[in-house]
């Protein structure tokens, strides 16, 4: 019964994991909106919120990945048998997207004139 509540609880956080997600997006929505009226007006500060909004989203995206990949591992830990395979699957996904999160912030950081979301 404790497993079940604890299943549960987990489930319920990360409801509202995949709100901060939509919350994310709708933030990449605003950083597409500036980097529209940079395309037309030029101004640097356009841009640089634009930039500001992504970097911020692809923030978050990384700790959101970095949860994930815990939960992961620590369900990997626990399996054995023929699915712990599938498994490692899962857990080496989640590093790739770690990965992935961490090379565009890079990008990010590293070039400003790229016109659009970094997406993911």
């Amino acid at each position: 019964m404790n497993n079940k509540i604890n299943e549960l609880k987990r489930l319920n956080f990360e409801d509202t994991i995949w709100i901060v997600f939509i919350f994310l997006a709708f933030c990449n929505i605003v950083g597409n909106y500036f980097e529209k009226k940079f395309i037309f007006s030029s101004s640097k500060e356009d841009k640089d919120l634009a930039n500001n909004i992504f970097l911020f989203a692809l923030c978050f995206t990384f700790f959101l990945y970095i949860y994930f990949f815990i939960r992961n591992y620590h369900s990997f830990k626990t399996i054995t048998g023929p699915q712990r395979f599938v498994y490692m699957i899962k857990v080496l996904g989640s590093i790739f997207l770690i990965v992935g999160v961490l090379c565009l912030i890079y990008f990010q950081k590293n070039n400003q004139t790229f016109i659009g979301s970094p997406g993911l």
